[in-house]
Parts: C-alpha cells; sequence; structure tokens
C-alpha cells in the first residue's frame, strides 16, 4: 500500500557549497526555477543568484553569510522550490507540505498559492524588512534541553523579549532575545552543566523584538495575491499549528512568522497522527530528516528521505532520493532518469575511482593467489621480464599463463571510458605525498564535524567528549569517521580499531595524522597507490604492483553456504575469535558481545568487499542479529548487483 507522504521545507542553513550545480546539468527544472527568480533579485537586491551560487568558484556557506547574505536567502528559497519541481515533475504526490520558519514561503509556493516569481518578491520584501527595521541588538542561542527546562530558565529573567522562539526536537530548543540577556541565560547554563550555543544569526527570529518589521513586511507585500483561490496541496504551519485555510491572508500570516514560535514537534506529531508515515525532505542537507528521527524515535514504522547530500555526490543522493519515493509508492510516473550519456560520465566521474580500488585489491589477491600456486607447483620464474623493483613477476606470455591475456584485453577495452577517473585517483594519491598539518588537518575535521551534525565550528573544541559533552552518539560517530576517511583516503581501518578509543577531536585528528604521516612515507618510494593501466603492448605485470582493470564480464555471486563461510573467516579475523564460535544463529551482541559500533565498521567492510548496492534508507542492523541473517541479506543484495553488472 503506498504510503502518505509529507515534504518538509527546511529554513536557514539549508545551503552547501555548490548546491545544486550537479544535478542542473540533468534537470532542467532548476534553471527554470532560477531564471525566473534571478529576474526578481536583479530587480530588487541588484543581483543575479545563479551568477553567485552557479559559477564555477563555489562558495560555502560562511562565504555567503559575509559576502552575500540577501542572494543566500534567494538561494535557499530557489534551492527547496527547484528539488520539489523536479520530483513533481515525476509523479510525485505528497499529502501535506511543510516548512520550517523562513521554509514556509517554498512550502506556500509548491502547494499554488503563488507563483514562483511573487516567493522570491515574497523573499526581497521580506530582507528589506529587516533592514529597515535596523539593529536590534538581540541574539539567538541554542540550547541542548526541553521546552520545559528552557522555559524555566526563560522564566528568571521576567523579560518579554527573552523566548523560546523554536523547538526543533525532544532536546533543543532555541531561544531569542536582547543580548545581554541572552548572556545571562549562557551563565546560568554553563552554572548547571547545560550546553549553550550562541547562533550566527543575523536577527532574533520569531521574536517580539521584530514587531516592527512585521509591519513593514506586510505593508511592502500589500500588492501580492494568491495565485490560487485553493491550495493544490495541503500546508500544515508549524508556526499556526494548523493547516491554512481559504480564508487565511497569506501574507498577512506571513509578517506575523517573524515574531510567532515555530512548534515543530507538535507537527511532525500532529501529522504522525493523521496517517503519514513518509517525510521527505526538500532542501540542502538532511537537518529536518534528522529532527524528525529524533521527534518519532519512539514510534512505529517512519521514513524519513532527505535529498540533497553534498556526499558522495548531489546526483547519487537525489537519485536515490527518487528510487526511495518510488519504493514507498510515492510516483507515479516514472521518468527519473537523464539521457544515459550524461549519466555514463557522471557515473564514472563519482564512482570510477571507488571502483577501481576495488577492482585494484581483489585482482592483486587474485594475482598473489595464483603466483603462490605457480611457485607451488615449481613453475619457472620468467627471468627476462623481472622488474628492477621486485623479486616476483608474473609472464605476459600466452602460453605461460592465458589469464593475464584476458585482463589485458578487458582494461585495453575500457581504458579510454575510465581515463577520467584514472585520472581523478593518480592526482589523488600523488596529493598525498605531502602530509597535511595537524593544525590544518583540525580545522578540516571540525568543518566536517560541524557540517554534519549542524553544530557552530566553536563548540568544538580538541578535549570536548563527543558523545558525553555533544551528544554524538556511537553509531554517528562511526559515519562521521567514515565520512572523514573517505575525504582524506584513508586505508581501511584495522580490525582493532575501536571508536571508543578516539572520543575526543583531538585525539581522532591524530589518529588521522598518523595514518596519513606513514601513508606519505610509503609514497616517497615507488607508488604503491598509483594505478596501471595494462595494455597489450605494455610490460607484464609485477604481482606487488596494484593494477587497475575494468571488466565488463558478468560478476559471479557464491553460493549462500559458501559465503557464510567467507563472512564466518572475515568476522573471525577483524574479532580474534576462533571460526567455531560463528554458527548461523549465534547472537552478536548478547551472546559474543560484539557492539553496535564493531557491527556497523564489519557490515561497512564486508558491503564493500562484495560490492553491495547502497543499503536501503530503511536498513536497520538491529535487524541482522545473527552471521546466519547476515548472510542471508548479503546473499541477496549481491544477486541484485550481479543482475546489474
Amino acid at each position: 500500500m503506498p504510503h502518505r507522504f509529507a515534504v518538509l521545507f527546511p529554513g536557514q542553513g539549508a545551503y552547501y557549497e555548490g548546491a545544486l550545480s550537479e544535478i542542473r546539468k540533468f534537470y532542467s527544472e532548476v534553471d527554470e526555477v532560477f531564471s525566473e527568480i534571478d529576474e526578481v533579485t536583479r530587480l530588487m537586491l541588484g543581483s543575479s543568484v545563479s551568477d553567485v551560487i552557479f559559477e564555477s568558484r563555489k562558495r560555502d556557506i560562511q562565504e555567503m553569510l559575509t559576502n552575500h547574505g540577501d542572494l543566500l536567502q534567494a538561494a535557499l528559497y530557489g534551492i527547496a522550490v527547484a528539488s520539489y519541481r523536479i520530483m513533481e515533475a515525476r509523479g510525485f504526490q505528497p499529502a501535506v507540505l511543510v516548512g520550517h520558519s523562513f521554509g514556509e514561503i517554498a512550502a506556500l509556493v509548491c502547494s499554488g498559492a503563488f507563483t514562483v516569481r511573487q516567493g522570491a518578491e515574497i523573499v526581497c520584501h521580506r530582507i528589506h524588512a529587516l533592514k529597515q527595521l535596523g539593529n536590534v541588538n538581540g541574539r539567538m542561542a541554542a540550547l541542548n534541553t526541553d521546552a520545559e527546562h528552557a522555559g524555566h530558565l526563560v522564566a528568571l529573567l521576567r523579560n518579554e523579549y527573552t523566548v523560546i522562539s523554536v523547538e526543533n526536537h525532544r532536546k533543543q530548543v532555541v531561544i531569542s532575545g536582547l543580548e545581554e540577556q541572552i548572556s545571562i541565560i549562557q551563565k546560568l547554563s554553563e552554572a548547571i552543566k547545560l550546553r549553550t550555543t550562541i547562533l550566527d544569526s543575523p536577527y532574533p527570529f520569531h521574536n517580539p523584538l521584530l514587531q516592527p518589521a512585521v509591519h513593514y513586511f506586510s505593508e511592502r507585500m500589500g500588492s501580492i495575491q494568491r495565485h490560487q483561490a485553493s491550495l493544490r496541496t495541503p500546508v500544515y504551519s508549524p508556526i499556526l499549528g494548523r493547516y491554512y485555510t481559504d480564508d487565511d491572508k497569506l501574507t498577512s500570516c506571513l509578517a506575523e512568522h517573524l515574531i510567532e514560535p515555530v512548534q515543530f514537534p507538535a507537527a511532525i506529531q500532529s501529522l504522525y497522527a493523521e496517517g503519514i508515515r513518509a517525510f521527505v525532505e526538500c532542501g540542502a542537507k538532511d537537518t529536518l530528516s534528522n529532527l524528525v528521527a529524533n521527534i518519532l524515535y519512539n514510534e512505529g514504522e517512519v521514513h524519513v528521505v532527505p535529498c540533497l547530500l553534498p556526499n558522495p555526490s548531489e546526483y547519487e543522493s537525489f537519485q536515490q532520493a527518487l528510487d526511495n519515493i518510488e519504493k514507498l509508492g510515492g510516483l507515479q510516473a516514472m521518468n527519473q532518469l537523464p539521457n544515459e550519456e550524461r549519466l555514463v560520465e557522471l557515473f564514472w566521474t563519482t564512482r570510477g575511482p571507488e571502483i577501481q580500488r576495488y577492482i585494484r585489491e581483489e585482482l592483486k589477491r587474485f594475482l598473489h593467489k595464483q603466483s603462490a600456486s605457480e611457485k607451488g607447483q615449481g613453475a619457472p620464474q620468467a627471468a627476462e621480464h623481472s622488474s628492477p623493483s621486485s623479486d616476483r613477476s608474473i609472464s605476459s606470455s600466452n602460453q605461460s599463463n592465458p589469464s593475464n591475456d584476458h585482463l589485458i584485453a578487458t582494461a585495453t577495452a575500457m581504458e579510454t571510458a575510465t581515463a577520467t577517473a584514472t585520472t581523478t585517483t593518480t592526482a589523488t594519491n600523488q596529493s598525498r605525498a605531502v602530509p597535511v598539518s595537524r593544525e590544518q588537518l583540525l580545522q578540516d575535521v571540525i568543518a566536517i564535524y560541524a557540517s554534519e551534525l549542524e553544530y557552530p565550528e566553536e563548540v568544538f573544541e580538541e578535549h570536548v567528549a563527543l558523545e558525553a559533552e555533544l551528544g554524538v552518539d556511537s553509531v554517528k560517530q562511526t559515519e562521521l569517521m567514515a565520512r572523514v576517511s573517505q575525504k582524506f583516503e584513508l586505508p581501511p581501518l584495522p580490525a582493532n580499531f575501536r571508536m571508543s578509543e578516539v572520543q575526543t577531536l583531538g585525539a581522532i585528528v591524530d589518529f588521522i595524522h598518523a595514518v596519513l604521516t606513514e601513508g606519505a612515507a610509503d609514497n616517497r618510494g615507488p607508488s604503491k597507490e598509483a594505478p596501471v593501466f595494462v595494455t597489450a603492448a605494455s610490460a607484464p605485470v609485477v604481482a606487488d604492483t596494484p593494477v587497475t582493470v575494468v571488466t565488463d564480464a558478468p560478476a559471479t555471486v557464491a553460493t549462500r553456504d559458501t559465503l557464510l563461510r567467507e563472512l564466518v573467516a572475515i568476522y573471525a579475523e577483524a574479532l580474534e575469535y576462533p571460526e567455531e564460535v560463528f554458527t548461523e544463529d549465534a547472537a552478536l551482541e548478547a551472546e559474543l558481545g560484539v557492539d553496535s559500533v564493531k557491527q556497523t565498521e564489519l557490515m561497512a567492510r564486508i558491503s564493500e568487499q562484495y560490492g553491495l548496492p547502497e543499503r536501503p534508507l530503511n536498513f536497520r542492523l538491529s535487524d541482522y542479529p545473527t552471521l546466519g541473517k547476515i548472510a542471508d541479506f548479503v546473499f541477496q543484495e549481491q544477486g541484485k548487483e550481479a543482475v546489474l553488472v
């Protein structure tokens, strides 16, 4: 049975460097939306949004806030509307739209209440109304507590301008007020060990201090009328605490939003009670998806689908979102993919290096086994082809090793198709020859963690405990370590690595720096990583040299029994347990003491080894508590991958 969907439109902060730049190449809806927005911003702000966010030099959110703050607001609006228009054009028909704060403008536009152009005008009028207000000396701060406890703190000040502005989830609220009042709250919070983070916000939104701007904003929007009398799709407002009606004067509602609080948890719980089980986030990053998961953590079936994530690539994340929506019954007309030629180009650009690394490792294992087998049979070495950098070689003779010719032929056939990916990989490996300084590495890692967790960079001090002080659970830490490993191209984590041993950012940076320094020392000699393409005319491949070979031969799927034996060997080696303890039905955590973090690491390792497709959004490791269950999952997914090759 198809699920009922809610679409979530984020507000401030929903931006990353180069947002929409990648999928813009494949979906015409992006340029269609931004061409309308650009016409408005040129007239009302003096500049084009597209000229700033789509130019070759990408800008991060900090640069946008500092140098292009007004255009950033228009960009956030455009990103949300454009991503929704792409899905709408492919048959997506949600049951309800929900905007978080500033995101309500995009929600009303996508419901048909306003045109894209009218929405852009509303955004610009809002910008000018706030500027007309001038400096109100206000601030906003996030508290890691619930609304009840935050309310007690606010009540102590007995100040009408110190209020709870936003409830995000059960353990996070945002307060606002005059600067000196927020400073007092911060000191009180520190005294009771409650983490408080001052937000980089130009105004104290959702606060009575902005009352004069309500009048300015409403007056500026006086000429804007509803595009449609009735909304095409219902819109639920977390500020009003209800659905918009045909009787609402929408421009007046939007103006009042500047001073009214956002109650996001109540809105999500209300929609869940109505039967909404799938939430799709239309905007950059996954902030609202994480909020929904936190709000409904204790409920039954819940699906959250973020659409635009920068890693591993924007296009992949958007395609995955469309796939997940289709699986949940949300797409009526299937026309998701851009043309095949562009897809192939994008595939090799984004996934080529990863595929090459996998094939290189597999080929190295194969050649090593073959060499050992030949030695065991007393096969003579082909001295005339020996490389001076190694004492082992494999003959290129058709008679002595015909299987090598097959590898040579397939490599030659695919060399041109993978040239871009090879160049990228080679350049990356060469760049690792000089390790980054520890200080620079610390800043890079802080930026990654701050972006992924939606925390200000200031909270990430070297010695702050990620879980005990910042509330980053072990599973999220494992995901972040994987993200960092991918960013810095670290080798696989050692079998004895324990996430619990690197509980601060300083410890994580020390670990990464040590690995990079060791890798740089290796690279000062003959390269151990540089890919080598084999052609029919090239010299024979030395067994110690990694070789990049791309083949279009169908994948071979192991039987389940063989797969189980291989998994037992992997788990036994990684955990340093005897293989005998890994029976099909032995509970990994309850009986063998393998915690969830280590299980996550092992699942990532076997996914990479067997080339499994990306796990579905509703995948839960707790559903696979035994090796038998894991073998069933891998066997099933491996079969899917083989069909796709």
